[in-house]
C-alpha cells in the first residue's frame, strides 16, 4: 500500500495529513477496530469549534509567553502530547521547554523546585482520566506549595484521540500567538539547519 500525502510548508504542519491517511489504511488492514470511526468523527466535531480553540490558546499563549522555561508535566495516557507541546514551543516559539513525566518526576525531578528558577512555569497536561489526573493535580500541588508557578491544560474530548488531537491543536495555535507576542518568525529554523548539516557530514548522507 502506497499512500501519497501533499507537501506541506513544514514537516511540523504535516500532522494532519499524515495521520488522516495513517488511521484510514489501519482501518482497511484490520488492524484497528471500527470504534476508531466514532472517536474520529468526534475529534473532528470537536475541533471544529475553533472560536472556543482560538480563545484558550490565546489565554495559554499569556501565561506561558513570559516564561524563561516551560516545564511540561504529563501522566502516562498523554505523555505523547506533552512531547508535542515542548516541539510546538521550542520551534515555533523559539522557547526553551522540557517535559517532565508524572509519576517518574516524583522520583527525582520534584526535588529540583526547592531551588526552582522563578521564571519558570509548570504546565500540567490533564487528560480527565484516572488515576492519571489525580496524580496529575497531586503533583501540581506538590509544586504549588513549593513556590511554583503552574498551570493546566486540560483536555477536552471523550475518547483518548480526540483528547490528543484537540491538545495538539491548542499546542500548535498556542506556539503561533507566543511568535506573535515575542516578535519572532516561527517559520525560520537556523539552527535546525546547522545541525542537520552537521550530521550530513558527520553520516556522509542525506538526512
Amino acid at each position: 500500500m502506497v499512500i501519497s500525502v501533499p507537501r506541506g510548508p513544514a514537516a511540523r504542519t504535516m500532522f494532519p495529513s499524515l495521520l488522516g491517511p495513517l488511521l484510514g489504511a489501519l482501518r482497511a488492514s484490520g488492524l484497528i477496530h471500527s470504534l476508531v470511526d466514532g472517536m474520529v468523527d468526534e475529534a473532528v466535531r470537536l475541533l471544529s469549534d475553533t472560536r472556543p480553540i482560538v480563545d484558550h490558546a490565546r489565554g495559554l499563549a499569556s501565561i506561558l509567553a513570559s516564561a524563561g522555561l516551560t516545564v511540561i508535566i504529563a501522566p502516562p495516557s498523554v505523555e505523547p502530547l506533552a512531547w508535542r507541546v515542548k516541539d510546538e514551543l521550542n520551534e515555533n516559539a523559539k522557547m526553551l521547554a522540557m517535559v517532565d513525566p508524572v509519576p517518574e518526576m516524583g522520583h527525582n525531578g520534584v526535588e529540583a523546585w526547592l531551588e526552582h528558577r522563578r521564571d519558570t512555569v509548570v504546565l500540567g497536561i490533564d487528560p480527565r482520566i484516572e488515576p492519571d489526573t489525580s496524580l496529575l493535580r497531586g503533583m501540581l500541588g506538590i509544586l504549588n506549595e513549593a513556590g511554583a508557578k503552574t498551570s493546566s491544560l486540560i483536555l477536552d474530548g471523550s475518547s483518548l484521540l480526540a483528547k490528543l488531537l484537540w491538545g495538539s491543536l491548542i499546542a500548535g495555535l498556542t506556539s503561533m500567538e507566543i511568535a506573535r507576542l515575542r516578535g519572532v518568525d516561527p517559520s525560520t529554523t537556523p539552527l535546525i539547519k546547522k545541525f542537520r548539516k552537521t550530521t550530513n557530514e558527520v553520516l556522509g548522507q542525506s538526512i
